[in-house]
């Protein structure tokens, strides 16, 4: 049975809630504050892999919460510097647009989703629950956190975790491909270099990472959003 994972930070989830709940604590601050924040964190979270050295993106978000507060002349206090950090944690994501009608398609099409994700399992967990999407990930087994791994995406060790974690509970097989899809440039250019059979597809989100970086050589599929990219990989997947 084909198989596609997806990134879940960003990807598969959105921080438009968190967004939301920033926006009202602070109105003076960009409507981008959070993505920001959560770029800071990623961009922090991947060099600290660079030197072997693994660190819960739950850090970063936390300190670059902080940081992004002074630079915008705000002196939070101890919780209040926690709001996006809490937010991940307790699961207060979205799922994008057109993610639960996609992960129907999928599943009538014979495909099995999966998650890789940067953040914690519970937090990914809790927004699915949410969402009532939890059972589409096999009760949550689909779902592999790189803090279980003890290694950050994009480095090659994931991409490797994930195809074991596919093969050990029989959604792959051991001959066959399966697609990674992320909003992240950075991703999908490290699941194509990871050595493992994994296909990289970009799905462009509508902020930041809306357009492929084109210091990467451009990946085999690249939809215009999210549920575009699934469709394209299951019309990939029947003609073969």
């Amino acid at each position: 049975m084909p198989c596609i994972v997806f990134d879940a930070l960003g990807s598969l989830l959105t921080f438009a809630g968190i967004s939301q709940e920033m926006a009202q604590r602070w109105p003076q601050l960009p409507a981008s504050a959070v993505q920001s924040i959560v770029h800071e964190s990623l961009r922090d979270y991947v060099c600290a892999g660079c030197v072997d050295q693994y660190i819960p993106l739950s850090r970063f978000l936390l300190h670059s919460t902080s940081r992004y507060l002074r630079r915008h002349g705000i002196t939070a206090s101890g919780q209040e510097a926690r709001m996006v950090v809490d937010a991940v944690a307790d699961g207060r994501m979205h799922v994008v647009a057109g993610g639960q009608e996609a992960l129907a398609d999928l599943q009538a099409a014979g495909w099995t989703p999966a998650i890789v994700t940067n953040g914690s399992r519970g937090a990914v967990e809790k927004a699915l629950a949410r969402a009532g999407l939890l059972t589409a990930f096999d009760g949550g087994k689909a779902i592999v956190s790189c803090e279980e791994l003890g290694y950050g995406k994009p480095r090659r060790e994931v991409y490797q975790g994930i195809q074991d974690h596919l093969q050990a509970h029989h959604y792959l097989a051991e001959d066959e491909e399966w697609i990674l899809c992320s909003c992240h440039a950075w991703d999908v250019f490290g699941a194509n270099h990871s050595q493992t059979r994994a296909v990289g597809v970009f799905a462009k989100d509508a902020g930041d990472e809306a357009e492929w970086q084109e210091a990467y050589e451009r990946p085999v599929l690249m939809g215009e959003n999210f549920y575009n990219s699934v469709q394209m990989v299951i019309r990939r997947g029947v003609e073969g």
